[in-house]
């Protein structure tokens, strides 16, 4: 859906991977044009305990046992695993500075 809409950096990470999402977060931020990041986060206090799911710290661990990195060969071998990582980063001319120059040439022509 991310990518339909125009993004040009699309990405997913845990609060397990801790050090993943930091670089993930930092290059979202650094990159130029319209980022995504899927930010997955445990829920202890409605979602964990009406299913049963344990507290918050079990519920965080769980993010190890049912995501993968893209990619990887552990997907392969169960697809029901949730992948990982960074699924689109690439270069595109910026929708505001191209929306500028359309404007600047709008008013040239008037």
């Amino acid at each position: 859906l991310s990518i339909a809409a125009g993004a040009t950096f699309v990405a997913r990470t845990t609060t397990f991977h801790a050090k993943q999402a930091s670089e993930i977060l930092k290059k979202a931020i650094e990159h130029k044009g319209f980022s995504v990041v899927e930010y997955m986060s445990q829920c202890p206090t409605h979602f964990g305990r009406k299913n049963r799911q344990g507290d918050a710290a079990r519920m965080m661990e769980r993010y190890k046992e049912i995501t993968t990195p893209i990619g990887s060969k552990a997907k392969r071998e169960n697809p029901e695993l949730i992948e990982r990582g960074i699924f689109l980063q690439e270069e595109r001319p910026e929708y505001c500075e191209q929306y500028d120059k359309i404007i600047e040439k709008a008013a040239k022509e008037q």
